[in-house]
């Protein structure tokens, strides 16, 4: 085993976080967010750490330490030194055991390394989804009570979201595998199978055609209560059914995630109609994704564009019009209408621009996954053009 990364791109990374530090007057950052150890150490760790993170993360992932000069550190524990060495080109690791030793063991290396004196002022990746807990945090601030602790948490976000060429091709291969895997989706399903079993074949086509672990694999059946639901694990589909599948391959850590609708039997004239006014709006929408422009013009425009057809969005007012693609399937900064208007659309993004649209099956999403060039969008995902009918088989 070994990095995911050549050690130039991490050395690439770390300088990139020094500049944007050093702009904001920290004397470090520390990361403690899943998503924001593995960009500055490539560390991926267990393939059980999307599904159990309050035990995985918390004892397993190491904390990475980037000063604004000087050598990078992780501390982690001591019982996963050998994944530390394999899975990151970080040499200067500071290990604790059991656990509870880690925020004193924190607090040691940056004492250690000249950054917990008064006047210090370091920054935390406070808004991203930690592996630190608060009482752990609480602890910190207390034995850093001469140190200025500040959020940090657009430090990385913004240097994330543009990714590297390696990175483009991580995801464009996660792309390739959910876009095979869902041509295989299709050619399998039947009337008489319900959601449990839909999701279990979704999550077997990812593995057979690539994904390196467990992806995202979600199937609705329509007429829908609420935005996001309990799957009916006893109820068979049957003719007349609108089901909208999501899926979300994933390929050495970096995520795909675009949506399919299907219909079972032949589409009568209302579903035609619900999917091409979809369709329509989609791609009159994505007109509006330009180089330079702001998530929040581009959120507004979309919405604009909805209201023309009259179509609406649940969510209104507060929009969610997509994402960026990365480690995180759902990866900020997001498009939406909550978004800074200074967070622009710019080349290396890669994004899943999705909205909702209310029908009269339930909250419908249509999502599709682009590169961002210097002269516009490349889909990279290979949605259905038509909407999908499902004969007997």
């Amino acid at each position: 085993m070994k990095p995911l990364f050549p050690g130039s791109e991490f050395e690439s990374r770390h300088d990139r976080v020094r500049k944007a530090i050093a702009k904001q007057g920290l004397d470090a950052v520390v990361a403690f967010a899943p998503v924001n150890i593995f960009w500055t150490s490539g560390y991926i760790g267990s393939p059980s750490h999307r599904k159990t993170p309050e035990f995985i993360h918390a004892a397993s992932y190491p904390w990475i330490i980037i000063p604004r000069s000087g050598e990078v550190m992780a501390v982690g524990n001591a019982g996963a030194i050998e994944s530390y060495e394999k899975e990151t080109t970080i040499s200067r690791i500071v290990t604790h055991h059991p656990t509870a030793d880690r925020p004193p063991t924190l607090i040691d290396a940056l004492r250690k390394a000249g950054l917990a004196g008064s006047g210090q002022k370091i920054g935390f990746d406070l808004g991203d989804y930690e592996s630190l807990s608060v009482p752990q945090y609480q602890f910190i601030q207390t034995k850093l009570k001469d140190t200025r602790i500040i959020d940090a948490t657009s430090v990385f976000q913004l240097l994330r979201m543009i990714k590297s060429p390696r990175e483009i091709e991580f995801l464009r291969i996660a792309a390739d595998i959910q876009n095979r895997a869902f041509a295989k989706f299709f050619s399998a399903v039947r009337k008489g199978m319900n959601e449990v079993e839909l999701t279990a074949m979704m999550e077997r086509f990812q593995f057979e055609c690539g994904s390196t672990e467990s992806g995202n694999a979600l199937v609705w059946t329509h007429p829908s209560y609420a935005l996001f639901k309990k799957q009916y694990p006893d109820r068979l589909v049957k003719d007349g059914d609108v089901q909208w599948v999501d899926g979300g391959a994933v390929y050495n850590g970096y995520h795909a995630d675009y949506d399919q609708l299907m219909v079972y039997g032949s589409a009568n004239s209302k579903q035609r109609q619900t999917f091409d006014t979809m369709k329509k709006v989609y791609d009159e929408g994505i007109t509006h994704f330009k180089v330079g422009e702001s998530f929040r013009d581009i959120s507004r425009k979309v919405l604009a564009t909805m209201k023309k057809h009259g179509v609406s969005n649940p969510l209104d007012p507060e929009i969610f019009l997509g994402h960026n693609l990365g480690y995180e399937m759902v990866e900020p900064p997001y498009f939406g209408s909550f978004t800074s208007p200074d967070i622009s659309l710019q080349p290396g993004m890669v994004i899943a621009p999705e909205w909702f649209t209310t029908t009269e099956y339930g909250p419908i999403l249509y999502e599709r996954n682009f590169i961002v060039r210097e002269d516009g969008l490349e889909e990279i995902s290979e949605f259905e053009k038509e909407l999908i009918e499902i004969g007997n088989k």
